[in-house]
Protein backbone atom coordinates (compact mmCIF):
# COMPACT_ATOMS: atom_id res chain seq x y z
CA UNK A 1 0.00 0.00 0.00
CA UNK A 2 2.92 2.40 1.03
CA UNK A 3 4.92 1.40 -2.26
CA UNK A 4 1.54 2.00 -4.42
CA UNK A 5 0.54 6.04 -2.62
CA UNK A 6 4.66 6.65 -3.17
CA UNK A 7 4.15 5.78 -6.84
CA UNK A 8 0.98 7.52 -7.23
CA UNK A 9 2.99 10.77 -5.96
CA UNK A 10 5.83 10.41 -8.13
CA UNK A 11 3.49 9.88 -11.19
CA UNK A 12 1.62 13.02 -10.07
CA UNK A 13 5.01 14.97 -9.42
CA UNK A 14 6.42 13.98 -13.23
CA UNK A 15 3.09 14.54 -14.64
CA UNK A 16 3.17 18.21 -13.01
CA UNK A 17 6.99 18.78 -13.77
CA UNK A 18 6.09 17.59 -17.54
CA UNK A 19 2.85 20.01 -17.85
CA UNK A 20 4.69 23.19 -16.31
CA UNK A 21 7.87 22.46 -18.68
CA UNK A 22 5.58 22.59 -21.82
CA UNK A 23 3.57 25.45 -20.49
CA UNK A 24 7.08 27.50 -19.77
CA UNK A 25 8.03 26.83 -23.66
CA UNK A 26 5.31 27.70 -25.05
CA UNK A 27 5.08 30.77 -23.14
CA UNK A 28 8.75 31.66 -23.88
CA UNK A 29 7.88 30.83 -27.63
CA UNK A 30 5.10 33.35 -27.37
CA UNK A 31 7.92 35.70 -25.79
CA UNK A 32 10.48 35.07 -28.40
CA UNK A 33 7.93 35.74 -31.73
CA UNK A 34 6.15 38.93 -29.79
CA UNK A 35 9.67 40.71 -29.16
CA UNK A 36 10.88 39.89 -32.78
CA UNK A 37 7.66 40.89 -34.22
CA UNK A 38 8.02 44.56 -31.67
CA UNK A 39 12.16 44.24 -32.49
CA UNK A 40 11.16 44.74 -36.44
CA UNK A 41 8.70 46.71 -36.37
CA UNK A 42 10.84 49.20 -34.62
CA UNK A 43 13.86 48.16 -36.65
CA UNK A 44 11.99 48.61 -40.16
CA UNK A 45 9.28 50.67 -40.04
CA UNK A 46 7.95 54.05 -39.17
CA UNK A 47 6.04 52.68 -36.22
CA UNK A 48 6.57 54.38 -33.06
CA UNK A 49 4.07 52.24 -30.68
CA UNK A 50 3.37 48.92 -31.25
CA UNK A 51 -0.77 48.39 -29.65
CA UNK A 52 -0.56 44.32 -30.38
CA UNK A 53 1.35 41.58 -31.93
CA UNK A 54 -0.33 38.32 -33.03
CA UNK A 55 1.17 35.11 -35.06
CA UNK A 56 -0.98 33.70 -37.62
CA UNK A 57 -1.12 30.76 -38.64
CA UNK A 58 -2.32 30.63 -42.61
CA UNK A 59 -0.53 29.13 -45.74
CA UNK A 60 2.59 30.66 -44.15
CA UNK A 61 2.79 31.53 -40.59
CA UNK A 62 3.20 35.71 -39.80
CA UNK A 63 3.49 37.61 -36.59
CA UNK A 64 1.10 40.42 -37.30
CA UNK A 65 2.29 43.73 -35.53
CA UNK A 66 -0.42 46.94 -35.12
CA UNK A 67 0.80 50.02 -34.01
CA UNK A 68 1.10 53.71 -34.29
CA UNK A 69 3.21 55.58 -36.10
CA UNK A 70 4.48 59.40 -34.70
CA UNK A 71 2.09 61.28 -36.92
CA UNK A 72 -0.54 59.04 -35.33
CA UNK A 73 -1.66 57.04 -38.03
CA UNK A 74 -2.38 53.38 -37.43
CA UNK A 75 -0.65 50.88 -39.39
CA UNK A 76 -0.46 46.84 -39.88
CA UNK A 77 2.54 45.07 -40.38
CA UNK A 78 3.55 41.62 -41.52
CA UNK A 79 6.56 39.75 -40.71
CA UNK A 80 7.98 36.49 -41.82
CA UNK A 81 8.69 34.13 -39.23
CA UNK A 82 12.48 35.26 -39.91
CA UNK A 83 11.34 38.61 -38.99
CA UNK A 84 11.76 40.24 -42.49
CA UNK A 85 8.94 42.85 -43.52
CA UNK A 86 6.55 41.52 -45.67
CA UNK A 87 3.61 43.68 -46.16
CA UNK A 88 2.25 47.15 -45.13
CA UNK A 89 -1.11 48.44 -44.63
CA UNK A 90 -2.71 51.73 -43.33
CA UNK A 91 -5.80 51.24 -41.29
CA UNK A 92 -7.30 54.10 -42.68
CA UNK A 93 -7.48 52.12 -46.10
CA UNK A 94 -8.77 48.71 -44.56
CA UNK A 95 -12.24 47.36 -43.16
CA UNK A 96 -12.25 47.93 -39.52
CA UNK A 97 -12.21 44.40 -37.31
CA UNK A 98 -15.27 45.76 -35.63
CA UNK A 99 -17.23 46.07 -38.89
CA UNK A 100 -16.68 42.66 -39.78
CA UNK A 101 -17.57 41.47 -36.34
CA UNK A 102 -20.97 43.34 -36.29
CA UNK A 103 -22.07 42.05 -39.76
CA UNK A 104 -21.70 38.18 -38.48
CA UNK A 105 -23.41 38.85 -35.59
CA UNK A 106 -26.22 40.28 -37.68
CA UNK A 107 -26.59 37.08 -39.87
CA UNK A 108 -26.73 34.46 -36.50
CA UNK A 109 -27.04 36.58 -33.01
CA UNK A 110 -26.29 33.79 -31.08
CA UNK A 111 -22.31 33.15 -31.68
CA UNK A 112 -19.75 33.22 -29.44
CA UNK A 113 -16.64 34.89 -30.94
CA UNK A 114 -13.04 32.87 -30.32
CA UNK A 115 -10.52 35.07 -32.40
CA UNK A 116 -10.77 37.71 -34.83
CA UNK A 117 -7.38 38.53 -36.37
CA UNK A 118 -5.64 39.85 -38.83
CA UNK A 119 -4.35 37.38 -41.52
CA UNK A 120 -2.29 37.25 -45.04
CA UNK A 121 -3.47 34.86 -47.66
CA UNK A 122 -1.88 35.29 -51.14
CA UNK A 123 -0.05 38.67 -50.27
CA UNK A 124 -3.82 40.02 -49.53
CA UNK A 125 -4.46 41.25 -45.95
CA UNK A 126 -7.60 39.18 -44.62
CA UNK A 127 -9.43 39.14 -41.34
CA UNK A 128 -10.04 35.38 -39.96
CA UNK A 129 -12.50 34.92 -37.70
CA UNK A 130 -13.25 32.12 -35.84
CA UNK A 131 -16.70 31.54 -33.92
CA UNK A 132 -18.77 28.89 -31.93
CA UNK A 133 -22.23 28.94 -32.84
CA UNK A 134 -24.80 27.36 -29.92
CA UNK A 135 -24.56 23.73 -31.77
CA UNK A 136 -21.04 24.01 -30.76
CA UNK A 137 -19.99 24.00 -34.45
CA UNK A 138 -16.42 26.22 -35.08
CA UNK A 139 -17.28 28.58 -38.15
CA UNK A 140 -14.08 29.84 -39.74
CA UNK A 141 -14.61 32.80 -42.09
CA UNK A 142 -11.91 34.49 -43.95
CA UNK A 143 -12.83 38.60 -45.33
CA UNK A 144 -10.84 40.38 -47.53
CA UNK A 145 -9.37 43.60 -45.32
CA UNK A 146 -9.93 46.24 -48.02
CA UNK A 147 -13.30 45.09 -49.27
CA UNK A 148 -15.39 43.48 -46.35
CA UNK A 149 -15.44 40.45 -48.93
CA UNK A 150 -16.39 37.34 -47.83
CA UNK A 151 -13.38 34.95 -49.35
CA UNK A 152 -14.30 31.81 -47.58
CA UNK A 153 -15.88 30.18 -44.92
CA UNK A 154 -16.39 26.88 -43.37
CA UNK A 155 -17.61 24.85 -39.77
CA UNK A 156 -16.43 22.31 -38.05
CA UNK A 157 -18.24 20.03 -35.45
CA UNK A 158 -17.35 19.88 -32.35
CA UNK A 159 -16.15 16.60 -30.84
CA UNK A 160 -16.92 15.83 -27.94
Amino acid sequence: MKKTLIGLALALLLVGVVGGQLSYSALKQQHVWRELGETSAAEQTDLAETADVTLYHGERRYIVVQGVTQQGEQKIVWFREDGMLEHVERMADLIPAEQIERALMREEAELTRLRLQAGLEERKPIWEAIYLDAQGKYHYAYFDMKTGQLLRAFSLKQVR
